[in-house]
């Protein structure tokens, strides 16, 4: 298994007001492509996931996105 991904990248912890990437991962729950490369601001949690927002296309948008999917900017 190549796509094998360190147990790390689950556990990983963001703070509220941390700037954060949307990173491509193929796993349950992946975001949509127009999301995936976009930088943003963690705004909360909800449950096991991070609410994030940021911008797409003069538009603001909040997204759930497990952290798996997210990278530290």
């Amino acid at each position: 298994m190549g796509d094998a991904m360190p147990i790390s990248t689950f556990l990983r912890k963001f703070e509220v007001g941390a700037k954060v990437h949307v990173a491509p991962r193929h796993l349950r729950s992946m975001p949509h492509p127009r999301y995936r490369g976009k930088t943003g601001v963690v705004v909360g949690r909800q449950g096991g996931a991070y609410v994030v927002e940021l911008n797409v296309y003069n538009a603001r948008k909040r997204l759930v996105i497990e952290g798996a999917h997210l990278q530290k900017a």
